[in-house]
């Protein structure tokens, strides 16, 4: 198919090399941080960018993908936020107040 719009196997090949150059970078360098580590998500993409020669602007939506889909570290937010390696704690939902309202029975 000449002028076709889809792209060629070539291209599909090469973005499937640059996503995997990318996702390989990201994944030693959350394997080198230690259990416990928490590291900005823009020191991470600033990272994995020097260490695949690339833009910040290409890498970081893939960083990101990896980062909340691995089961080696776990996005936090807030004033301690950042990446996190390890498990994500379990938290405990607290049972509510029982009232008259939750209590009666509907007929």
């Amino acid at each position: 198919m000449k002028g076709s719009k889809y792209m060629s196997n070539s291209n599909i090949t090469q973005v499937i090399d640059t996503v995997s150059t990318i996702l390989t970078a990201t994944n030693s360098i959350v394997e080198s941080m230690s259990e416990g580590d928490r590291k900005h998500m823009n020191t991470l993409v600033n990272e994995v960018a020097i260490a695949t020669s690339m833009d910040t602007k290409k890498v970081e939506n893939f960083v990101h993908h990896f980062v909340r889909t691995t089961n080696l570290a776990f996005v936090q937010r807030g004033k301690l936020g950042g990446v996190v390696r390890g498990q994500k704690p379990v938290t405990l939902v607290k049972a509510g107040k029982l009232t008259k309202k939750t209590t009666k029975i509907s007929k």
